[in-house]
């Protein structure tokens, strides 16, 4: 059993060395406007890339307006990527940014 709360909505992106487009994704997140009653999160997973996608979590996720998590997943293709994000997604729904 986890100890992470459990989220009503969990938004999955998984990514590939695309650190700028990953940016303008989060910003574009950042700005929606949703249900305040809603509790919802962020989880980028990283495909084993090798530009600045970890470091683009790290400076956005102190100040994001949701808990923004970072999971790394070494086997390379979105497959691979997208059953580490159900597996450490927190919401009773998830939606995925792809």
């Amino acid at each position: 059993m986890s100890d992470r709360p459990v989220r009503d909505v969990t938004v999955l992106i998984c990514t590939f060395n695309r650190a700028a487009l990953l940016r303008e994704t989060l910003a574009s997140l950042a700005a929606m406007v949703v249900p305040s009653d809603w509790d919802w999160d962020v989880l980028v997973v990283d495909n084993h890339s090798t530009d600045d996608t970890r470091r683009v979590v790290d400076e956005l996720a102190p100040a994001f307006l949701v808990p923004l998590r970072y999971v790394h997943e070494s086997t390379p293709g979105k497959s691979s990527a997208f059953n580490r994000s159900l597996a450490s997604g927190t919401g009773r729904v998830v939606c995925e940014r792809g």
